[in-house]
């Protein structure tokens, strides 16, 4: 599985984060990689090593989703106190890249004791604008009907495939011709890697309170 982040944050990421309180409801599609994007890091592309050098030590901390262990570290916001901001790792390929992240309102839900304190000043809203607080029927309208939903909750799903990236094909083929395995059935150049997007929303009162943001593969 492929997995896929501050003393203070530089000009450039301040004028991304401007952009994104002013993107349209309705402007940004599920798939668009500014959902996978906060605070100058990216699912899939950001490490939690990268997200520890720019907000500071964090201890780490196992989780599990859809019945994955996954690896965690958690800050809380320096402007209120009470936002907080996880980010995941996959165990199960070094944990190396972000498979996701998870913002909550500690009121909701209190998880400070796992978290570290930063020097996040700034709103934690996704490029494309998602933050705590939105109303419900803001996400129903950016994002459309819901695989699952209630009174509190709503999700999205997405699966697609991708073939091998030009690296992935040269390294599957070396661990292919390491282990001397027989051929596989399929040829590697066609091989599909399923790939998953999952969001989840959490509501009080219709008011936003924590969202979860995931992109994994499996290979």
């Amino acid at each position: 599985m492929r997995r896929v982040v501050f003393a203070f944050l530089t000009t450039s990421l301040l004028f991304a984060e401007n952009k994104a309180h002013d993107v349209s409801p309705v402007a940004i599609p599920f798939s668009s990689s500014a959902n996978f994007r906060i605070l100058g890091f990216e699912v899939e592309k950001s490490s939690l090593k990268e997200v520890r050098s720019k907000l500071g030590s964090a201890r780490k901390f196992e989780t599990s989703h859809n019945e994955q262990v996954e690896e965690s570290i958690c800050y809380v916001s320096a402007s209120d106190n009470m936002t907080a901001i996880e980010f995941r790792s996959g165990l199960s390929g070094g944990g190396k890249d972000l498979i996701g992240f998870k913002v909550s309102s500690l009121a909701y839900e209190p998880i400070r004791s796992k978290c570290s304190a930063s020097p996040i000043f700034d709103p934690i809203v996704t490029e494309s604008g998602l933050k705590l607080w939105m109303a419900k029927a803001e996400i129903l309208a950016r994002f459309g009907k819901p695989i699952a939903s209630s009174e509190r909750d709503l999700t999205y799903r997405s699966q697609e495939t991708r073939k091998l990236a030009p690296e992935e094909l040269k390294a599957y083929k070396k661990k292919l011709k390491a282990n001397k395995k027989a051929a596989p059935s399929t040829d590697p150049e066609n091989i599909e890697i399923p790939v998953v997007t999952l969001m989840e929303f959490h509501f009080e009162s219709s008011k936003l309170v924590s969202f979860a943001i995931y992109r994994t593969e499996t290979i």
